[in-house]
């Protein structure tokens, strides 16, 4: 593990875990496949009967996925793709050979992983800073509403188009799922570590909506007031 980020919560997460203590949030982690080339964490929530997906991207940046368990109410809100994948045997209990529990096949499958691009299941990121090997600063971002309308017919102006022909496709609250991980990840896997943060501020912008065609070519993301772009800095 080449990075800073990595190396800091790869500590904290065996910190956590090696303190003996009831009523943990996270119930369990699983590390990355190495087959899958990334660096990351599985994170179980006591909370959630979906699995969080925390990859490294590149130097000290995170993603956040969030595979819904097909009984939660949010599951409804993930495009028809992701719905598609998340029931298929590609996250099936192929898995529970490597976990050891077979309550804990939620995840994908080695090869699968590999294979989903970032947009799909993404609901955030965090950007770790560092000062002299201690952490600084850490953001993260999300928006409230992921939102993809699916466009039929023609491409044209989107607002030229009855309603009828523009279907919400996906509607994730990506920002209640983002920060309750990070809430869990500050509040006890840092904590326990001894690290708290001292100030925090947040900013909002336009966030951004995107357009695809029936046949899954997306030709349209603009800034858009039907959504907010939300970013969250703690200072430590």
């Amino acid at each position: 593990m080449g990075n800073e980020a990595l190396v800091f919560i790869s500590t904290c997460l065996q910190n956590y875990f090696s303190t003996c203590h009831q009523n943990k949030d996270i119930i369990m982690i699983s590390a990355l496949p190495v087959a899958t080339g990334l660096y990351g964490w599985y994170i179980f929530l006591k909370n959630r009967t979906g699995v969080y997906d925390f990859t490294c991207l590149r130097d000290n940046t995170f993603m956040i996925k969030y595979y819904p368990g097909l009984d939660e109410e949010i599951f409804s809100e993930f495009s028809y793709y992701e719905r598609s994948l998340r029931k298929s045997e590609l996250f099936s209990s192929d898995e529970e050979n490597d976990l050891g529990k077979k309550e804990l096949a939620k995840i994908p499958r080695v090869d699968v992983r590999k294979e989903i691009i970032d947009k799909y299941f993404t609901i955030g990121k965090i950007n770790f800073f560092f000062e002299k090997g201690k952490l600084k600063c850490l953001e993260l971002q999300s928006q409230d509403y992921w939102r993809h309308y699916i466009v039929k017919g023609i491409k044209n102006i989107i607002s030229q188009k009855s309603k009828e022909d523009v279907v919400l496709n996906r509607n994730v609250p990506g920002w209640e799922l983002s920060y309750e991980f990070l809430t869990v990840l500050l509040n006890e896997v840092f904590a326990y570590s001894g690290i708290y943060p001292k100030q925090f501020s947040r900013f909002h912008q336009l966030g951004i909506v995107s357009y695809s065609t029936e046949e899954g070519e997306e030709f349209l993301n603009e800034k858009s007031n039907e959504v907010s772009l939300l970013t969250h800095s703690y200072s430590f």
